[in-house]
């Protein structure tokens, strides 16, 4: 006992617990059990402005009325997608139900990650997927892949037509 307070020992977890806050990058808050924010971190005050504006507001007029999906709902991990200062963002909001000492729901934890640059990355992916496609079908371009590890290749429909072979009877060697 004596080195738990002579050490401080205690101390550092309630610092520790509010530097973490403070330091993510996610966007954290604290609603009651109506939705309203109680308060943010640093992340979503930089991001929606003071505290003081925050506090008291519904998460929908934050974040939009995608996030009335996760109030309630029960699910870890939803997507939402919405505008801030007229610039389209997506998150990954995971909730969790805040508890009393006697598992009354007081409120709710919403931590949000910004998935925009990810999700405008899939996009371009699938763009350049389904024109490389069109462009493979249109020009009766095969496609193969070879593994010199081991020594096995993969052709496409495409080749397997062009040289001959019925879908799927290409045995896959060089020979």
């Amino acid at each position: 006992m004596y080195a738990t307070f002579r050490l401080r020992l205690l101390d550092a977890l309630p610092i520790a617990r509010k530097t973490v806050l403070a330091e993510m990058d996610e966007l954290v808050f604290v609603l009651d059990e109506t939705g309203a924010v109680v308060t943010a971190n640093n992340a979503a005050t930089e991001r929606f402005g003071d505290e003081r504006e925050l506090s008291g507001t519904h998460i929908t007029s934050v974040l939009g009325n995608d996030a009335a999906t996760v109030l309630g709902s029960g699910d870890q991990n939803v997507d939402i997608a919405t505008e801030i200062d007229s610039t389209p963002r997506h998150f990954t909001v995971s909730q969790t139900k805040l508890t009393d000492d006697y598992d009354m729901v007081v409120g709710q934890l919403l931590v949000c990650r910004d998935v925009t640059e990810r999700v405008h990355r899939e996009r371009e992916l699938e763009e350049l997927t389904t024109r490389l496609k069109l462009s493979l079908s249109e020009t009766d371009t095969g496609v193969w892949e070879w593994n010199p590890d081991t020594d096995t290749i993969v052709w496409d429909e495409a080749s397997e037509r062009l040289f001959g072979y019925e879908p799927g009877e290409f045995p896959g060697t060089v020979d």
